[in-house]
């Protein structure tokens, strides 16, 4: 996959992917989607956060 040599790892891109597709997201449902780990998505969110690509609404 293209973006995840922009992103860092595949699980990064399709974050990025599905919170673009739905304008946000919950990492179970991410995770449910893509057939992945919740902790995954989780690790994954918490460093797009960290490097300000994403934000938190709170």
């Amino acid at each position: 996959m293209l973006l995840s040599g922009l992103f860092g790892n595949k699980t990064a891109a399709k974050v990025l992917l599905s919170i673009e597709n739905y304008g946000s997201g919950y990492p179970r449902g991410i995770a449910t989607a893509f057939g992945m780990a919740i902790s995954q998505v989780q690790r994954q969110l918490e460093r797009l956060e960290r490097e300000a690509v994403l934000s938190t609404d709170s």
